[in-house]
C-alpha cells in the first residue's frame, strides 16, 4: 500500500492507492539478421522497486533451420543466448523457447530477401528547413523491390562528424584523451514529399511497397543534421548546413519489425507533450510475444558506399 502526500498552496490530502499482486512475465527479444549469428535475449518483468533488469540464463532454446534441428543455443550470460549459425535470407528458422515456470513459445522467422540500393544521388542544397530557414541537403535513393509481393523497408541514414572532445580533457586532465573524435548521428528527416512516405503517415523512413508498381523505385528524402549551431555556416549571408560524410543503409524488414518500428515512434512521441495545445496519446509498443513482452523479427541489409557530399 502506497501513501502519497500531495501539497498545494492552500491544502493537502492523502491519496491512497493499492497495487495488485505482481505477475512476472517473460521478455523475449531476437532480431534475426542476414549473415549474422542468431541471438536471443531473455529476461523477466520485475516489480517497480527493481532498478536492474536481470537476464534469464536458465532457458532452453532450440534452433531449427528449414525444420532441421541445429542446436540448443548456448547461454553466454546475462540473458544472452548466441548461436554459431549465421542466418541467411530466405531461410526459415524456428526458435523453441522454454523458460522455467512458463509455457513453451515457438517462433518462426524468415529473413526477407535483400533488396539492393542501385544508386544514390546527393543534393547539397535542396530545400529550406521550416524552423530556422537553413538550406538543407537531400538525397535520392534508387532501390529494387518486388511489386508482386508485399515487402517492408527501413532506410537508415547517418552522418559522421568530428567533434572536439573537450569533456575528456576537462574531466580527466589527460591531454592524450583530448582532441577530435568522429561520431555517428542519425539524420533528421524533414519536408517529406515522397508519396510512399506520405502514405505511411509518419515522419520516419519506414514503409511498405504497397503503392510501388514497378521493380525499381527512386525515393526523394530531405534531411538535416543535429540542429546544433556548429553544423551551420554563413555563405553570402545565407545560413547553410555543414555537409558531412553520409552512410545510408536499406533494410528489407519483415512485417513484425515494420509494425514495431512504427509503434516505437508513436510510443516515444506519446511520452511527451507536443507543446501548448497539443497532447499526444500514450501508445502501446508492438510485441509478438504471447503472454509476455518483446519482439522476434528479422531483416536483411544492403549498405551503400559512404557519401562525401563536401568532396572530402
Amino acid at each position: 500500500m502506497l501513501f502519497i502526500w500531495l501539497f498545494n498552496s492552500s491544502c493537502s490530502k492523502i491519496v491512497q492507492e493499492e497495487f495488485p499482486d505482481f505477475e512476472e512475465k517473460p521478455v523475449i527479444n531476437s532480431l534475426v539478421i542476414d549473415s549474422m549469428p542468431i541471438q536471443v535475449y531473455i529476461s523477466l518483468t520485475k516489480k517497480l522497486d527493481k532498478t536492474h533488469l536481470e537476464g534469464c540464463d536458465n532457458a532452453i532454446i532450440k534452433l531449427f533451420e528449414e525444420d532441421r534441428f541445429i542446436e540448443v543455443i548456448p547461454s553466454v550470460g546475462e540473458g544472452v543466448y548466441k548461436s554459431s549459425l549465421l542466418a541467411k535470407q530466405g531461410k526459415r528458422y524456428t526458435l523453441e523457447v522454454k523458460i522455467k515456470d512458463f509455457d513453451k513459445q515457438v517462433f518462426k522467422i524468415t529473413p526477407p530477401r535483400k533488396e539492393k540500393i542501385l544508386n544514390i544521388v546527393h543534393i547539397n542544397e535542396a530545400g529550406v528547413e521550416t524552423d530556422n530557414g537553413v538550406t538543407c541537403p537531400a538525397f535520392k535513393i534508387t532501390f529494387t523491390t518486388d511489386p508482386n509481393k508485399k515487402e517492408y523497408f527501413q532506410i537508415r541514414a547517418s552522418y559522421w562528424h568530428d567533434y572536439y572532445s573537450y569533456w575528456r580533457n576537462h574531466e580527466k586532465q589527460d591531454d592524450e584523451e583530448s582532441g577530435f573524435h568522429i561520431e555517428s548521428y542519425p539524420v533528421y528527416i524533414i519536408n517529406i514529399s515522397d508519396p510512399i512516405l506520405l502514405n505511411e503517415g509518419l515522419p520516419i523512413l519506414v514503409f511498405s511497397n504497397e503503392q510501388i508498381k514497378e521493380s525499381v523505385y527512386t525515393m526523394y528524402i530531405e534531411y538535416s543534421g543535429s540542429g546544433n549551431n556548429r553544423d551551420f555556416k554563413m555563405v553570402n549571408g545565407v545560413s547553410k548546413q555543414v555537409l558531412c560524410p553520409l552512410s545510408i543503409e536499406l533494410l528489407s524488414i519483415d512485417s513484425a519489425y515494420y509494425q514495431y518500428l512504427k509503434s516505437a515512434y508513436l510510443y516515444d512521441r506519446g511520452r511527451f507533450d507536443g507543446g501548448i495545445g497539443q497532447v499526444y496519446q500514450p501508445y502501446q509498443l508492438f510485441s509478438n510475444i504471447p503472454g509476455g513482452y518483446g519482439l522476434v523479427a528479422s531483416y536483411s541489409l544492403d549498405k551503400y558506399d559512404t557519401i562525401f557530399p563536401a568532396g572530402k
